[in-house]
């Protein structure tokens, strides 16, 4: 199982600034690259990685190209920070729905609600679509990291599925609720509009019937 702390990943694996490794003066400030992985995955999202250029970046950011590069080597590193940040933050909340003693069925419907609020919710959303949609994108070398991040997360899942078919609450098998599940969540990032007829809330409720037992 993958770390979901980050402060335990190996520093060679943060993203640093470039001048910090390279001995230069300029210090990484967190606000700076916090609001550069914000706006490069609110561009990513709307343009798609490879329509949005470092000089897109940089501009909606409010400094220069160049300066972006004190921060990061590279827009595939934006990328990889950005798609590091959703899988932790999954696999972090997961483990701490699964952690805490609770019916099986509550479990799920908190699962559900916890994606549907990732992957739709406002405040995630960039970054959740970004990892959804760009996986194309990550270069070979970098695919194990995330494919194990993946893991963890289905693993969380996993084991709250098969406990709630184990005391007879799906009225489906565990796999095939995962992925009824997940497609649909995965459907509303095209179609949810928040002023639509139903709350982010309710389709936790509604999910969870579909799967759910009489």
């Amino acid at each position: 199982m993958v770390s979901i702390d980050d402060s335990e990943r190996p520093a060679a694996r943060r993203a640093r600034p470039v001048a910090a490794r390279r001995g230069g003066k300029a210090k990484e400030t967190a606000g700076s690259r916090e609001r550069i992985l914000d706006v490069a995955a609110s561009l990513f999202r709307r343009r798609g990685y490879k329509s949005t250029t470092v000089r897109d970046i940089a501009e909606d950011v409010g400094i220069l190209s160049g300066s972006l590069f004190y921060h990061f080597r590279s827009k595939e590193e934006i990328l990889l920070e950005i798609m590091r940040a959703a899988s932790i933050l999954n696999c972090r909340e997961a483990a701490r729905i699964v952690g805490r003693p609770a019916d099986p069925m509550t479990q799920l419907r908190e699962l559900i609600e916890l994606e549907i609020t990732f992957t739709i919710g406002e405040r995630n959303r960039d970054f959740q679509t970004v990892l959804y949609d760009e996986w194309r994108e990550v270069p070979e070398t970098a695919k194990p990291e995330f494919l194990a991040f993946r893991r963890t997360y289905r693993d969380f899942w996993r084991q709250v599925l098969n406990a709630c078919h184990a005391g007879g609450r799906l009225r489906c098998d565990p796999h095939a609720a995962e992925l009824i599940i997940h497609a649909s969540i995965i459907g509303m990032i095209r179609w949810y509009e928040p002023a639509g007829p139903f709350g982010l809330d309710e389709f936790g409720g509604i999910l969870a019937s579909l799967v759910a037992a009489d």
